[in-house]
């Protein structure tokens, strides 16, 4: 049974409809109950990308980020697509994202620590944005996106994250940190000076560079707060 359309009762010939969250339907003038079956073409992009694990919680602001990276995705949103919205934000509000840097804004911040991962960089592989952890001490900590992964920088060292290895995320309260518990991973996406829209951008991106990187069946698990 297709997801979203009108279908009759096998029993009385009434028609209704299924809804996404449908498990059962109950024909409103008989009574009679179907389950749905759902088949692999049923399912969005993110449903498809995404495996949630039972009993997974978030906190409002974490769910927010998440459903909006859901929307991109379902979207088909490309690299060019996000790429293009994150600049948009940027230019309408440059004083509060300045410590967010792309190749069209706050260009040195973002030469600069281009500069610092180049010997890690493939030959052609293109920076795409670096967003710092500071509100305004900026180019010490931070992590910065390529079209193949993240790197995340601080004053000590440089961890280096394939985005093809990216298998699971979890959340707590506005970050999502990528591929193991928030306090044994420094692979962390932060949201400082980051409002839910923005911060859904770039865990969209991510996740999207992530599944062009991978096999079509390729999963993400989602396990939610770890508060």
């Amino acid at each position: 049974m297709k997801i979203g359309t009108e279908l009759r009762c096998k029993s009385c010939g009434a028609s209704f409809t299924i809804n996404k969250e449908d498990e059962i339907v109950i024909c409103a003038h008989c009574q009679s109950v179907f389950e749905i079956i759902r088949h692999k073409e049923d399912l969005t992009p993110s449903e498809k990308l995404f495996e949630i694990i039972e009993d997974v919680s978030f906190k409002k602001s974490a769910k927010n980020i998440f459903d909006q990276s859901c929307f991109f995705i379902d979207a088909n949103y490309t690299v060019e697509d996000y790429m293009r919205d994150i600049s948009e934000i940027t230019e309408r509000d440059i004083t509060r994202l300045r410590n967010l840097a792309t190749m069209e804004y706050h260009t040195d911040l973002f030469k600069k620590m281009v500069e610092k991962v180049e010997d890690t960089l493939e030959e052609n592989e293109k920076a795409l944005l670096y967003k710092d952890k500071a509100a305004f001490k900026l180019g010490i900590t931070g992590f910065l996106l390529t079209d193949k992964r993240l790197l995340f920088i601080s004053k000590k060292q440089i961890d280096n994250l394939l985005l093809k290895n990216i298998v699971s995320i979890s959340s707590s309260y506005s970050n999502f940190y990528l591929n193991h518990h928030r306090y044994r991973t420094r692979a962390a996406l932060d949201s400082v000076c980051l409002h839910h829209y923005e911060m859904a951008l770039i865990l969209g991106l991510v996740c999207t560079l992530a599944k062009n990187s991978n096999e079509p069946d390729y999963k993400i698990k989602v396990s939610g707060d770890m508060n």
